[in-house]
């Protein structure tokens, strides 16, 4: 975390967009995304939105321990502080919940979908979106590498519990039947 921090630090036009990034990239990719989704390939739309919807709910019930980031400790820069652009000063979101990065999830997300669903030459967005987001929660010292892999293996499991729901129905109807011939 500190060497990535360390790239950027001395340049303070690469910073300021980093905060930025971190600040508004956040909400408005995964809206973008779930219109364009809605609109283009409006039969994707409803299963990721339940994977949305699920990796989400994952992540910020996790976020229910405290977990403290990067910033908060020495030898690190809380760069959205130093600039003026921190979106935690003054706010009621909550500083603790850094584990796991519902940002790196959502851009997991959204980098996995666009690169899979879309035709278009320009699918890479979705994959480069992802990579400029773990960079900059990393280099802003908002997260740890640790965050952002439980947010990917949220992410995983969101998409594995529709085959696993699908699996544990069909034993639980096999076996239900099995018992019904049992008795008869």
């Amino acid at each position: 975390e500190r060497a990535v921090q360390g790239l950027i630090l001395h340049h303070r036009l690469v910073v300021e967009a980093a905060n930025l990034y971190y600040a508004s990239m956040h909400l408005t990719t995964m809206a973008v995304f779930l219109v364009w989704l809605f609109l283009r390939h409006r039969d994707r739309y409803a299963p990721v939105r339940r994977i949305v919807a699920l990796t989400t709910l994952g992540c910020l019930v996790i976020q229910l321990l405290p977990v403290a980031p990067p910033r908060m400790f020495n030898g690190y820069v809380d760069t959205g502080l130093a600039y003026h652009q921190s979106v935690y000063e003054g706010s009621p979101f909550d500083q603790l919940s850094a584990m796991p990065s519902v940002h790196v999830a959502w851009a997991v997300l959204i980098g996995y979908y666009v690169w899979r669903v879309s035709p278009s030459r320009w699918r890479f967005l979705g994959p480069a979106h992802t990579a400029v987001t773990v960079f900059v929660v990393v280099a802003t010292a908002n997260h740890w590498w640790l965050d952002g892999l439980v947010a990917a293996g949220f992410v995983a499991l969101a998409m594995a519990a529709p085959w696993a729901f699908r699996l544990i129905r069909e034993v639980m109807r096999r076996s239900h039947a099995g018992l019904v011939r049992s008795r008869t």
